[in-house]
């Protein structure tokens, strides 16, 4: 996970904070881990997409470039902890984002193939754009990192949900403004999952935890902070053009309210009783079509202004 003030981008790549142990739930959600002996470490998180994909960030990648070129064994380990892994594949392939941007986070976007396909359901891709009415919704953050500022204890998968808060060209935005839980170092490529299905409890993947920030200029990045997640529906052309056969969420279910004005809208309408003709001309029915459009200056994706965030990245250098 990489961590960035208001005020300060640090180089550094960054488990939940607060969050809960996972246990069972979310098998699809590895750690990456490059081994040499019996020295293993935990560096990042990615989300099984496909038997024999999993997707993570682009400054992942760049550790597992760096890892290959040490010569160690590099291998995504499934399970709920370190110490208890249920499968360990090794990595046949990997590619970053061809756009991604080091310096600035932009297309922070990998992809791992597996020498053998994992026997576990990947998880479904919502690549439906964000908008308006996601704000504040609560959100589900997944990842194998440390539990706090400074922390070691990269060796257990977590999970939290947190505040959906904004979002830009790039990158969906989450912060816990009670400052109980954030991400943190070992998190990033984790999963950042949004409520969908049929009835609201089916978790759709839709972004790719990348950094983490600060709220002011002295706080530490992680306990206190914000995320910020890679938007998956931005960079679905790589992504399906890369890996086959991906289960994608088409389409959002509509609610409640949605479903009841569609049900108006078909209802056979009374028979009215027959009118002279008029000589006037007929009114027009006119219809009005809810659209909210937020845009965002993101130009080198570093720069983000918020009322209360002020500017959440910054060019690095």
């Amino acid at each position: 996970m990489l961590f960035f003030s208001l005020h300060l981008a640090l180089a550094n790549p960054p488990p939940i904070i607060n969050g809960e142990e996972a246990g069972e739930l979310h098998p699809e959600v590895a750690g990456l881990v490059a081994s040499e002996g019996s020295d293993l470490n935990l560096f990042c998180s990615a989300t099984l997409i496909h038997p024999r994909f999993l997707i993570t960030a682009g400054h992942c990648i760049d550790a597992v470039e760096q890892y290959a070129e040490q010569g160690k064994s590099l291998s995504g380990l499934f399970g709920p902890a370190r110490a208890a892994p249920t499968e360990t594949v090794a990595m046949l392939n990997w590619w970053k984002h061809p756009e991604y941007e080091p310096g600035t986070l932009n297309h922070d976007l990998g992809l791992i193939e597996l020498a053998e396909a994992v026997e576990l359901t990947p998880v479904p891709l919502s690549l439906l754009p964000p908008e308006e009415a996601w704000l504040d919704l609560p959100m589900r953050y997944v990842g194998w990192g440390v539990t706090s500022d400074g922390g070691s204890d990269a060796d257990t998968k977590r999970f939290a949900d947190m505040p959906y808060y904004f979002y830009d060209e790039q990158f969906h935005y989450g912060i816990d403004f009670s400052g109980t839980v954030n991400l943190c170092t070992g998190d990033s490529g984790g999963s950042l999952f949004q409520y969908g299905g049929a009835d609201g409890s089916e978790l759709l993947l839709v972004g790719v935890n990348s950094f983490v920030f600060s709220l002011t200029e002295e706080g530490p990045p992680c306990e206190g902070g914000g995320a910020g997640s890679v938007r998956l529906d931005a960079h679905q052309e790589w992504i399906r053009s890369t890996v086959p056969e991906l289960d994608i969420w088409e389409e959002r279910p509509p609610s409640v309210e949605e479903e009841e004005e569609v049900l108006a809208d078909t209802a056979s309408p009374e028979p009215e009783p027959a009118q002279e003709p008029s000589s006037s001309e007929p009114s027009a029915e006119k219809g009005r079509l809810g659209c909210s459009f937020i845009t965002s200056a993101s130009g080198g994706g570093l720069v983000l202004s918020f009322l209360v965030v002020g500017r959440i990245r910054r060019e690095s250098g």
